[in-house]
């Protein structure tokens, strides 16, 4: 075997992906969003909900049917925030809404020269809480001049 023949060996890897499809790339994907904003006295509430579809998706290099090959992966998401006047917001949030089981994460243990190996599947099941955020406005006191005048910056 030649340097090039072991240099290009290297550089694949211990098999060739030639021609295979990237992990997390789908046949067909689409994504529908709706967001609405509703200036209020107190601030806006941002309500928004979005719809995500893929078909034909495999979460590894590897094809292992009802492992890491789905058929189709949907994910129905709804969020509400209030951003007040005063910096701060509040949020009311839910993802995977209708609490889907379509096994988007696995881990494949291979057998090893005392045998063994496991599959194990799992997915992120709904998600829903409540988030607080407070934005903070810190000034800083620089001095400009020799003659003592100082300026206002913030960041």
């Amino acid at each position: 075997m030649d340097l090039s023949q072991l240099v290009k060996q290297e550089l694949l890897g211990a098999y060739s992906r030639a021609g295979g499809k990237m992990p997390w790339t789908p046949d067909n994907a689409m994504v529908l969003s709706v967001e609405h904003i509703e200036p209020t006295n107190f601030g806006d509430v941002v309500i928004n909900a979005s719809y995500s579809y893929k078909t034909n998706i495999a979460n590894a290099d590897e094809r292992v049917d009802d492992l890491t090959f789905l058929d189709e992966f949907a994910r129905l998401n709804f969020s509400t925030t209030i951003e007040f006047n005063n910096g701060t917001s509040l949020r009311g949030f839910c993802t995977n809404c209708l609490d889907v089981d379509d096994d988007i994460g696995f881990t494949l243990i291979y057998p090893g020269d005392q045998g063994g190996g496991a599959r194990i599947k799992y997915y992120e099941g709904l998600r829903a809480g409540i988030e607080v955020v407070h934005q903070i406005l810190i000034f800083i006191f620089k001095k400009k001049a020799p003659d003592g005048a100082f300026f206002l910056t913030s960041f």
